[in-house]
């Protein structure tokens, strides 16, 4: 059989050739589409987080009820300790009304939004730039505008919160600008979850003077006849995962990510909501690399 074989191949040795050469490109151009689809839905993936500023958002959803709110401390080390979890860092916020704000005679008359974040969420988060000055523990920041309407760039100013009899005193170190933070300004709500509403006048404080000094302010006022404060605060953990570790095709990946978020969940039931920015960048991307896998493998069936 074998010598038959042979010499039915050599009689002709341009058809063998042929056919050979046949095989051989069929085969090359298949697997170098499957290798290109391949490589295209890496790319997609890197595309697709890559402007992802905040991966997971942890929201507590009773933040002024203390008896049934998770305690922070724990709940961040516990989600610090996942695999997979590179940082996570405390964020709160809270709108004032207009008035709340005051530098020596000079009264904001326009509403606030507060931020609290540590000085080393500046460091993390390229969103928000500090333009002037400098922020560290016990100071606080303006906006530019708000700077601008106060007539202050380095002072002392006070801040009026519901539910405080006396005003809480802060130096201002520098000047922040939240042109480019749309993911801070984005609603936490689950009713218009991610619209977009910039505030211009925007104070920043530490989480220690948010944690110790306003929100215990904000629990009084929320259990007054009428409360002042009409929109609750956010009390918020904002977690980065080590996208170095996610799989480079974009389904493992989201499956990745949202066991992630799956098991913060499960950390304290009922208590938070995870808002998942990084899983629903994934499986947009996913959705983009299946229809590009059926393209090209449509256009190399000819071949």
């Amino acid at each position: 059989m074998l010598s038959y074989t042979l010499r039915d191949l050599w009689r002709n040795p341009r058809r063998t050739l042929a056919s050979l050469a046949g095989v051989v490109l069929a085969v090359g151009l298949f697997s170098g589409i499957a290798f290109f689809v391949d490589s295209s839905a890496a790319t997609m993936t890197a595309h697709a987080i890559a402007p992802v500023a905040l991966d997971m958002q942890v929201d507590l959803t009773a933040p002024l009820d203390t008896p049934s709110a998770p305690n922070t401390d724990a709940l961040l080390r516990d989600i610090k300790s996942l695999s997979g979890v590179s940082t996570v860092d405390r964020l709160g916020i809270v709108d004032l009304q207009a008035g709340s704000l005051r530098a020596g005679t000079t009264t904001l008359a326009a509403p606030l939004r507060v931020f609290a974040f540590d000085p080393s969420f500046l460091s993390r988060y390229s969103m928000v730039r500090l333009t002037s000055g400098s922020y560290a523990d016990g100071s606080a920041l303006l906006s530019p505008d708000a700077s601008r309407l106060l007539g202050v760039t380095s002072a002392s100013i006070d801040l009026k919160v519901p539910g405080r009899q006396s005003p809480v005193s802060l130096p201002v170190s520098g000047i922040a600008d939240f042109s480019r933070a749309d993911p801070l300004f984005a609603s936490r709500s689950a009713d218009n979850q991610g619209e977009f509403a910039a505030v211009p006048n925007v104070l920043v404080v530490t989480t220690a003077v948010f944690e110790q000094t306003i929100l215990p302010a904000l629990r009084v006022d929320a259990a007054a006849a009428i409360p002042v404060l009409k929109t609750p605060p956010v009390v918020e953990l904002d977690v980065q995962l080590d996208r170095s570790r996610l799989a480079v095709d974009p389904t493992a990946a989201a499956v990745r990510t949202a066991g992630i978020r799956r098991s913060i969940e499960r950390i304290a039931p009922g208590q938070v909501t995870v808002i998942d920015n990084l899983t629903d960048a994934l499986n947009s991307a996913k959705g983009d690399a299946i229809l590009a896998k059926v393209l090209f493998i449509f256009l190399g069936l000819p071949g």
